[in-house]
């Protein structure tokens, strides 16, 4: 027989892995691809349990093995271990399932080069891999000396082909590799004659057999803009005000409406309450997190209605009514449901010390969720006072079209007025846990002035406009320095409506005054946003811009606060010059990517999760309901937060359209990073005044 001669190295003892000749890499079928990007996906993991798993036996241990190198994998029941970047092992001591209960998870996969699916998986030493197609399988495994070859071909009439299961005779043998290719349990030896022992059957052709099939991936793009430009310049005003409404919809807790337009958001909080034996679901998360603030959710209300109220032509041409009074009625109903007594309600669901250790989405909420009151013996002013200014407000928006339900409102917040001011105490001394989040820094008496005054706009009942008068004699608003108005300070808010109510010029002088320092003394960044709050100085700035509005729209410097305004909003949304980006999740240019939310990552769940019924289908609709923690599971027990999802670099999987990032420092640096909640996280507070500017700029352009 003749030959030629070929080139060879002989490597070093070590393992190879021969894969099946032919083999099509494709994923898991327990693997449900729901949303990806340029340098990762998020995946449900979807089964049944194949054995009992369980604490007091082992827990979970998982072995999961990838087609391509892994950057970083998240899993969010318990630590991961990487064997090396293809290879890591999974365990958690949370999992507490029996044998064929559904076994359903997410997780995250991170990659640099080509897209990594999993292709091998064992559970508790079981294998559950079931591809689609045919995976690549292990065939024999050794440790003796390989020889390679870089370039082989041999020419024989005889070639003998030596197995235990098969012979197979051909005239010609071509084999062309440049990879170790072949794993014995003998050493491959090149000879006159071709001889393989193995122990599975092998197939020898004329041509190297290289699959290149691409894995075929069942996965959803990320959710449309519901919210059409319209074309309006500079800015798209009219689609920016769709978009900050929208927001309102990602920010609901309780059982969500069929019409919700925000589609990766599921029902949460649906135990709200139930320590003290009241239904408290419903309402909004406050900002990023998942504790439910009654005394910010009011302001927020409150101002949602007075938008409604001053610029509803604007809010009307935008074609955003409906959603603006959904809205506001989200948050209405739930003080509604709240106010358990004439004079009581729950002011607080959650606390932050325990909500803040878990970085979990709502709908994946296991921790304890106290619920806190106030009332006679609890007062709490600010609290009481605030929600009944938004009751009162949002009467006037509701009066035309469902007046049983606007008078109950009214009623309701006059009960709250006189809880305010008859039992005065500041509302973080009966809710302490409020310090943490939303402390009571101007004290309560702006918020019974405002009360009185939304009261008196609101019923025209002239014993309000005179309780109004003697809070403002009794606090003496014009002793401080002017500062922001924000869901703690209203002062800016009282000027705005005693000018309205009363046309002393006190009122009247006390507003100018504070729009001409706006102008002329406040501090701005150096890009020309006025600074007023390092946490979410672009909040501040929104409502700013809406009391000058406001003011314009009423008669008193009309050109000049309409100019400031309008610079201000533009600052939001892409004027500022050293970045010229917008500061709106989802609208303009570079806007924000990663604010600091929860309920944005991990991944997406669909509406259409109430027709689904198995979890393979629930899971490939994008609904991963996380079942392996027990309902007892407490916070104490809780696994630490996922430092993974908080840390990834990557972009927010689920975009929370109209969402206004918290904004630039003093000096005007910004980074679009989720840890930094002072100047990237989001908040029902930031949104309220700014949806009423942005309806004001859609009636002046």
């Amino acid at each position: 027989m003749a030959g030629i001669p070929v080139k060879t190295c002989l490597l070093g003892a070590f393992t190879l892995t021969l894969l099946q000749t032919g083999a099509a890499v494709t994923q898991c079928d327990n693997v449900v691809i729901v949303n990806e990007w340029q340098t990762g996906y998020q995946a449900n993991f979807v089964d049944k349990a194949p054995v009992d798993i369980k604490p007091d036996n082992g827990g979970l241990t998982m072995q999961w093995t990838f087609s391509a190198p892994v950057t970083f994998l998240e899993f969010f029941q318990g630590p991961t271990v990487q064997v090396d970047e293809r290879h890591f092992t999974l365990t958690s001591q949370t999992v507490n399932l029996h044998e064929d209960d559904d076994f359903i998870f997410t997780f995250l996969v991170h990659f640099a080069g080509d897209k990594a699916i999993l292709v091998s998986e064992t559970l508790n030493g079981i294998p559950i891999c079931n591809a689609t197609g045919t995976t690549p399988v292990p065939v024999v495994t050794t440790t003796e000396p390989v020889v390679i070859t870089t370039e082989a071909v041999i020419t024989t009439t005889e070639a003998v082909i030596s197995t235990t299961e098969a012979v197979i005779t051909t005239t010609e043998s071509v084999v062309t590799t440049t990879e170790p290719v072949i794993t014995t349990t003998e050493s491959v030896v090149t000879t006159s004659e071709t001889v393989i022992t193995t122990t599975e059957p092998v197939i020898t052709t004329t041509e190297p057999v290289v699959t290149t099939t691409e894995p075929v991936y069942t996965t959803l793009t990320p959710e449309d803009n519901p919210c059409e430009a319209t074309g309006m310049k500079p800015y798209d005003y009219s689609q920016v005000l769709c978009m900050s409404y929208l927001f309102y919809e990602a920010q609901r807790s309780g059982p969500l409406p069929s019409d919700m337009r925000i589609t990766w958001r599921g029902n949460s909080g649906l135990d709200d309450g139930s320590d003290n034996n009241v239904n408290l679901t419903g309402g909004y998360y406050a900002s990023g997190d998942h504790v439910k603030v009654g005394f910010p959710m009011a302001y927020t209300a409150t101002v949602l209605a007075w938008g409604l109220i001053d610029f509803a032509d604007g809010i009307k041409a935008a074609g955003q009514t409906e959603y603006a009074e959904a809205a506001l009625k989200w948050a209405t109903d739930y003080f509604l449901k709240a106010h358990t007594d004439e004079y009581q309600i729950w002011g607080q669901v959650g606390s932050s010390e325990i909500d803040h250790a878990a970085w979990v989405r709502p709908e994946d909420m296991t921790m304890e969720r106290p619920s806190f009151v106030i009332d006679e013996d609890h007062p709490g002013t600010e609290l009481a006072a605030e929600t009944a200014a938004a009751l009162a407000a949002a009467s006037m928006v509701f009066w035309r079209d469902h007046t049983a339900y606007a008078a109950n409102l009214l009623d309701v917040g006059m009960q709250l007025y006189y809880l305010a001011n008859t039992y005065r105490q500041s509302y973080d001394i009966s809710i302490p846990d409020a310090k943490n989040t939303y402390p009571s820094v101007t004290g309560y008496g702006d918020e019974l002035c405002w009360a009185a005054l939304w009261l008196a706009r609101a019923t025209r009942d002239p014993s309000y406009i005179t309780s109004a008068r003697d809070h403002w004699d009794e606090f003496n608003f014009l002793n401080d320095s002017h500062t922001e108005f924000s869901w703690d300070d209203k002062r800016p808010g009282i000027y705005s409506l005693f000018w309205l109510l009363d046309n002393s010029n006190v009122y009247s002088d006390a507003l100018k005054s504070y729009l001409d320092w706006l102008k002329n003394e406040a501090p701005y960044t150096p890009e020309g946003l006025v600074f007023l709050g390092d946490k979410g100085s672009n909040g501040y700035a929104a409502n700013a811009a809406f009391i000058s509005l406001f003011t314009a729209k009423n008669g008193m410097d009309t050109e000049a606060n309409h100019k400031w305004a309008r610079e201000q909003i533009g600052q939001l949304l892409g004027d500022n010059s050293r970045y010229s980006r917008s500061f709106v999740v989802g609208y303009g240019k570079d806007p924000p990517q990663r604010v600091h939310h929860r309920g944005r990552f991990p991944p997406a769940v669909k509406r259409s999760r109430h027709l689904l019924n198995s979890p393979l289908e629930r899971a490939s609709q994008g609904y991963h309901p996380i079942i392996v923690t027990p309902p007892e599971h407490k916070a104490s027990c809780l696994p630490p937060a996922p430092e993974g999802a908080f840390n990834s670099p990557d972009p927010n999987p689920n975009i929370i359209y109209g969402a206004l990032a918290g904004g630039p420092a003093e000096n005007g640096d910004y980074v679009d990073d989720r840890q930094d909640n002072v100047h990237n996280e989001v908040s029902c507070t930031y949104n309220a005044a700014f949806s009423g500017a942005l309806a004001a700029l859609v009636e002046i352009s």
